[in-house]
């Protein structure tokens, strides 16, 4: 859509957004809310990964936005490795985060590192019920995938860890 055609002066974004970059418009998201079980997460997370001594990156649904540091924090002390992507709220306007070149994209998620530890690993909170497999419905993984070259991810959905193998983001259950 040509925003200038319709004099817009800024876009509200509300729900899910393709987090595509704009140019000439301020836009503002207003995610979702979803809720996240965090003593759960943090559970079936640290039985899997507690204790794992290379980078954990941190990527989840934008419905999740609100609550994911409540789940970084609590997941902190079993896997000291993990990295959470930050998302960019909003752009063009003044108080946007910019995200400099001490930042690596992954998907719409920025990581605060120098570069990508190949021994790493992709952990990518979803919503229940999403078809992960689907790029289309999921492009953020299918995204992060691309970007950080990996083959495959962990992903935590309908209450249960399920890797993700790229190119193709079939799923299987691992116990």
């Amino acid at each position: 859509m040509d925003l200038e055609h319709i004099n817009a002066e800024m876009v509200v974004h509300f729900g899910d957004a393709c987090m595509s970059l704009v140019q000439d418009i301020p836009v503002y998201y207003a995610f979702e809310n979803e809720l996240l079980d965090v003593d759960y997460c943090t559970e079936i997370i640290r039985e899997r990964f507690g204790g794992i001594t290379s980078p954990i990156y941190l990527g989840y649904d934008l419905s999740f936005a609100r609550s994911i540091d409540a789940l970084v924090d609590s997941l902190r002390p079993y896997c000291p490795t993990l990295i959470k992507g930050e998302v960019m709220r909003s752009q063009n306007l003044s108080n946007s985060v910019r995200f400099d070149s001490h930042y690596i994209k992954m998907g719409y998620h920025y990581f605060k590192i120098d570069e990508i530890d190949p021994n790493g690993m992709v952990l990518f909170i979803a919503r229940d019920g999403a078809m992960i497999s689907n790029y289309h419905e999921n492009g953020n993984l299918y995204s992060m995938m691309i970007d950080s070259t990996y083959t495959k991810a962990t992903v935590l959905c309908d209450s249960q860890l399920q890797n993700a193998v790229f190119p193709y983001l079939s799923i299987y259950s691992r116990p």
